[in-house]
């Protein structure tokens, strides 16, 4: 009897399928449409010219709890800058048929910075190889507030800096992410890789659709999920509670060798295997479940199909 799980996982696998055609059509240079009222439409013979981009904008930062950045196409790059202001940098070249315009200004304690798309009935992803347009944000190093970033298409970078809370949300692209400290990070990426690289975060959030997690000398109770992709994370020191889920994909971790915390590890299909000895309260080949050292906080992994392995450093 096929099980709800796998039924689930086989509809996972379709839809990924789909969507790696559909992108694969539009690398290939032909011009897929979304068209208000009649779905999706192809273009086999689209045009390859460009437009131009470079507009630029300055504005104070005084007052400001949230800088709120949101683009439909473009590489984001958040860079901190010994300045008193917030300078954006709007530049590239894109398909001629992508109208675009950068609009920014306060709305009462929140900065927006929006690079934005003006043909809402047509949004054209054709001639990716003739795109290339960067939204550069360069803010001031003492800020410490919130930064929220929202991209549909495109790559986010950010390093080096101290703040309260980070919220990314992806549609397409790759995040990269490094030196941060805060107190909440949230990453939410629907087709793309999240890499990390040393992060002090009282709380850590993280779900990728379909990529791979990568985060290396981390610190803070995380929450970190992958629908299709492997999950990898190493810890520098460990003493927080983890709760890590791949539906389609390997977990591994890495924790010092003094590391002490309840494991509670299950895969449906797969093996696990730890570094680390266990005393078990429950154990066979597909659950792993018990006391490192004295204990202390939990740590879960849990997995459809795929691997568990728990490494210590």
């Amino acid at each position: 009897m096929v099980s709800k799980k796998t039924i689930t996982i086989l509809i996972g696998i379709v839809l990924v399928a789909f969507g790696i055609g559909f992108l694969a059509l539009n690398l290939k240079g032909y011009e897929i449409s979304k068209n208000k009222g009649h779905g999706f439409s192809i273009n086999l013979n689209p045009t390859a010219s460009t437009t131009n981009v470079d507009e630029k904008a300055v504005e104070n930062i005084d007052g400001v709890k949230k800088i709120y950045i949101s683009t439909p196409i473009a590489k984001v790059n958040i860079i901190p800058e010994n300045r008193e202001d917030v300078y954006v940098h709007y530049h590239g070249y894109i398909s001629h048929n992508i109208k675009t315009k950068l609009n920014t200004g306060k709305v009462k304690d929140t900065l927006e910075i929006k690079a934005e798309n003006k043909n809402y009935t047509k949004i054209g992803f054709s001639n990716l190889k003739e795109t290339e347009i960067y939204l550069d944000v360069y803010v001031p190093t003492n800020y410490s507030k919130d930064i929220d970033i929202e991209a549909n298409l495109g790559d986010i970078n950010i390093s080096d800096f101290n703040l309260n809370e980070l919220d990314i949300d992806a549609d397409l692209g790759n995040i990269k992410a490094k030196n941060i400290n805060a107190m909440e990070l949230d990453i939410d990426a629907d087709l793309g890789n999240v890499n990390l690289e040393n992060i002090n975060v009282k709380n850590i959030e993280i779900e990728c659709d379909s990529g791979n997690i990568v985060a290396k000398s981390i610190k803070g109770n995380a929450k970190v999920k992958a629908n299709l992709g492997n999950i990898e994370l190493g810890y520098s020191d460990f003493d927080y509670n983890l709760n890590a889920v791949s539906n389609l994909g390997s977990i591994t971790i890495t924790l010092p060798k003094n590391a002490s915390f309840n494991l509670d590890a299950k895969s449906d299909l797969g093996t696990i295997k730890t570094d680390f000895p266990v005393t078990t309260t429950e154990a066979s080949n597909t659950k792993l479940k018990g006391t490192v050292g004295n204990g202390g906080k939990d740590v879960k992994l849990t997995v459809d199909l795929g691997s568990i392995k728990i490494k210590s450093k």
